[in-house]
């Protein structure tokens, strides 16, 4: 994570990335501050990486239901072809992201 962490830095420097925390930490700013006064965010995280599938649909799924965010996934990376998996309770304004975002990664293949 902490190479992965300064590849993006390297690369796409105005982004504000943050190397490993923990979701609690990630998404409550004021924790992360307090915590971390080090950290380069300037707000709560958005966007959450998971070191493998299990621990990321928990983790998607727990923050969907119970925090009242919005979800956008399951996103797969590293396959050929642009790819969606839509699970079978899907709302409808998770199919029409999640067909943007597969239009969109199929467009740039």
């Amino acid at each position: 994570m902490a190479e992965a962490t300064e590849l993006v830095r390297q690369r796409r420097p105005e982004l504000e990335i943050e190397g490993e925390l923990q979701v609690d930490v990630a998404v409550d700013h004021a924790q992360l501050t307090r915590d971390f006064p080090f950290a380069r965010l300037t707000d709560a995280a958005n966007i959450l990486v998971f070191p493998d599938l299990n621990s990321g649909n928990v983790a998607y799924k727990l923050m969907n239901t119970l925090g009242g965010g919005v979800a956008v996934g399951p996103i797969l990376l590293g396959i050929a072809k642009a790819v969606t998996v839509m699970p079978r309770n899907s709302s409808t304004a998770n199919i029409v992201d999640m067909t943007a975002f597969t239009v969109l990664s199929a467009s740039l293949k």
